[in-house]
């Protein structure tokens, strides 16, 4: 299964089967979609101290993905690879998708490489997050 990373509004709302108000990322809210998040990390009064958080999905989703105005999709590149490699528009467009969801993450597109953002985008949600661990069971 090929995979994407996407950054995922965090949304607070009542549930009427858990019958609380619960957490979720918007990938949630899209029956069908193989995803991983990270866990939404919250204060002591179950506030979430993120409003965005790094998720990681099967790719085949992606075009209902990317018309949800709470889900950036970000650029189908290798983790492995600069960024210098995109094209100047999607580079600026996921700088302004990282700025815009509150990530204080400056892309350096001859230095840096897809693995080296989104792991600095898991890290926000999660001191310990790796995103070489991060992954979706392909089965």
């Amino acid at each position: 299964m090929a995979k994407r990373f996407v950054l995922a509004r965090v949304i607070s709302a009542f549930d009427p089967n858990e019958g609380a108000v619960v957490n979720r990322h918007a990938v949630q809210l899209h029956p069908d979609v193989a995803y991983e998040g990270n866990e939404i990390p919250t204060d002591d009064t179950g506030t979430p101290t993120v409003p965005w958080i790094l998720v990681l999905v099967g790719s085949q989703n992606i075009a209902a993905l990317s018309a949800d105005p709470d889900i950036r999709v970000m650029p189908d590149i290798s983790l492995d690879a600069r960024l210098i490699m995109l094209e100047p528009a999607a580079l600026t467009a996921m700088q302004s998708a990282l700025t815009e969801a509150g990530f204080a993450i400056t892309i350096r597109p001859t230095v840096d490489s897809m693995r080296e953002i989104m792991d600095a985008a898991g890290k926000r949600a999660n001191a310990a997050f790796n995103v070489d661990a991060f992954d979706i069971d392909a089965s």
